[in-house]
């Protein structure tokens, strides 16, 4: 049985600015469709909401990102102070044996 007794802040922080990405990337897909939509079939000449839609539509994948990162720094220097007093985190990694082809 293993403990992890502290976890690395940064690389915690761009693992989950990472995972936040690619899960903005489902609302910013369907904003990207939504506001395509509002643009391609709007009967005016004009779009008035052009410029506030698109920065809307850069702002969720940056949004993402950026609350990813800080949600990861909270977790792991939160994770730091605490485990050392409460224990850690038990993993028991176990040894898998592959087959290996002889040629």
């Amino acid at each position: 049985m293993y403990e992890i007794k502290r976890l690395d802040i940064l690389s915690t922080a761009r693992i989950t600015a990472i995972i936040s990405l690619v899960v903005s990337l489902i609302p910013f897909m369907v904003y990207l469709l939504v506001f395509l939509g509002e643009f391609v079939f709007s009967s005016r000449s004009y779009y008035r909401g052009f410029i506030p839609a698109l920065i809307g539509l850069i702002m969720v994948p940056v949004g993402g990102v950026v609350v990813g990162f800080l949600i990861g720094l909270l977790i792991a220097w939160l994770y730091n102070l605490i485990a050392p007093h409460f224990g850690g985190i038990k993993l028991d990694l176990g040894l898998v044996k592959e087959k290996i082809d002889k040629e």
